[in-house]
């Protein structure tokens, strides 16, 4: 099996070599024409544009226009004309005529007024049309520069809202992670880390490789292709977690390997982004967010640490929460998506087809490559869960901190798209994978329900009454009944209903004896 996965690593490292020859070449780039009739000088000048604009704000370009020798002596009357390339996001609102008559003055001043409408690149197209020629002249109108322009968006304090609520909401929820934690499972998992092994493979040597393709075979823009490699980098994501605890997978391992890839990632992510990485960005300068790998470290850390403290200490309040978590687990899910979409309702103006299916074909091919590696290698159903879901989910918020501390504005909020693509599509999949275990463990308890028999008195046996496992007096769930179950605490559930048993999965049999 270890020769499996090292050929498959091999193989998997060539695929770069192989892409990269396919598209190497040089990316063309247009010149400004010049104009024969006159000559024109902008202030800012247009190698540097009018840049950063923010929504909803204007700006000023002014100009100074000559008339050239051969316009002089025909004596024309040119008209210069401003328009932008892209009218939804900058309108000109002033000065997007002027005439200018050679005969009589020969030189024109003027300022151009321009309306900030949406996030994004756009030029203003300057032209000069000798209105004195024939209309059938092709020669009449004459490209003089293409003018750039860039416009920002204004953070709101929606924004902020929505990160400062997110943070206590999964600090809160990691603090419940923690009430289940059991570090006896973890330092297993440490101690035979053939799954984490596999997890590593998949989060750091399949995902940037795939990532690298799909960004060169789908997105014409090096901006674009720099946003997808950048999460293929990324470490696993906190929410990768959650996932795996309501799809039932080892927890354990989950939190195991998103703590070790999120330390990875100090190491990892320099390792790709200077090296494939720089086949995209060129000579950018690229700056990696370790003030944020360590704050990803420590906001995981800290509320386990505090959920451990409190399992330890208050094994009441830990059994308490486990009541709570899969629901609040459920709805703090469903809000970071529909609220998280609501507060980034922008980011679906500049997103195409081909950023939304780069964006879906990543995550979903890091859940199925994962799962695969972890079936070959005959991991057990929650371990296969837990690798799949680890390696598909990834920390979308280390990707976009990279591209905005490494691209200038606006680019980085396009670039940034991707990343938020990719956030949008990888629930997808989960979502519908939990509405089917759902579903599943309703007809699967109805079924159960159906066949309860009845006692000699006529009476309905209740669930784990016979074996004496009723909830204390306080209302504490009893340790070893669980979903209505009899748990004999070595791996092992009784129905109380004649007997019947089956096993239980390694990781929750430890989660049912640490709530003894």
């Amino acid at each position: 099996m270890h020769c499996v996965c090292v050929v498959g690593t091999l193989l998997l490292m060539l695929i770069p070599y192989v892409v990269s020859q396919a598209s190497s070449g040089l990316r063309s780039r247009r010149s400004a024409s010049n104009s024969r009739m006159m000559n024109c000088t902008f202030y800012p000048l247009p190698e540097q544009g009018l840049e950063k604009i923010h929504e909803a704000a204007t700006g000023n370009v002014t100009f100074n226009c000559t008339c050239s020798a051969a316009a002089i002596s025909a004596g024309k009357v040119i008209l210069l004309q401003i328009t932008p390339e892209k009218p939804d996001i900058v309108d000109v609102v002033e000065g997007d005529q002027t005439e200018l008559d050679c005969g009589s003055e020969g030189a024109v001043s003027g300022r151009v007024v321009v309306l900030a409408k949406f996030l994004g690149r756009d030029s203003l197209f300057i032209t000069a049309t000798d209105r004195s020629a024939s209309s059938q002249d092709k020669e009449n109108k004459e490209m003089i520069v293409s003018y750039p322009v860039s416009v920002m968006r204004l953070p709101t304090s929606l924004d902020t809202a929505f990160i400062v609520i997110i943070a206590i909401l999964v600090g809160i929820n990691t603090i419940n992670m923690g009430c289940h934690l059991d570090l006896a499972v973890v330092k297993e998992n440490l101690q035979k880390p053939c799954a984490i092994g596999i997890g590593f493979t998949s989060q750091y040597i399949f995902m940037p490789l795939i990532a690298y393709g799909v960004a060169l075979a789908l997105l014409p823009d090096a901006t674009l292709q720099l946003g997808l490699f950048t999460m293929g980098c990324s470490p696993g994501g906190g929410a990768s977690n959650f996932w795996t605890l309501l799809l039932e997978g080892d927890a354990h391992l989950s939190i195991t390997m998103t703590f070790l890839s999120t330390a990875l990632a100090l190491a990892m992510m320099p390792f790709w982004l200077f090296t494939l990485g720089g086949t995209l960005f060129g000579n950018m300068e690229i700056r990696i967010p370790f003030t944020r790998i360590l704050g990803s470290l420590i906001s995981l850390i800290a509320p386990l640490a505090i959920g451990c403290l409190i399992r330890h200490y208050r094994p009441t309040w830990a059994a308490f929460s486990r009541r709570l978590i899969r629901p609040f687990t459920l709805l703090m899910m469903l809000f970071i998506f529909t609220f998280g979409i609501y507060t980034n309702l922008f980011m679906f103006y500049v997103m195409t087809w081909r950023t939304m299916l780069a964006g879906l074909i990543v995550p979903w091919c890091g859940y199925v490559f994962g799962a695969t590696l972890a079936v070959i290698s005959k991991r057990g159903k929650e371990q296969v869960i837990a690798i799949a879901v680890e390696t598909g989910v990834q920390n979308t918020g280390i990707a976009i901190v990279l591209l905005r501390l490494s691209l200038p504005q606006p680019d980085a909020d396009l670039a940034s798209v991707v990343p938020v693509c990719g956030s949008i599509m990888l629930f997808i999949p989960l979502f519908l994978w939990y509405c089917g275990l759902v579903v599943r463990n309703r007809l699967v308890g109805k079924s159960g329900a159906e066949s309860v028999s009845t006692t000699e008195d006529g009476s309905l046996d209740k669930f784990g009454e016979e074996a004496g496992l009723k909830d204390d007096e306080e209302g504490t769930p009893h340790p070893y009944l669980v979903h209505g179950h009899a748990h004999n605490g070595e791996g092992t559930m009784f129905n109380g209903l004649g007997g019947k048993q089956f096993s239980v999965p390694s990781s929750q049999q430890e989660l049912l004896k640490g709530a003894a």
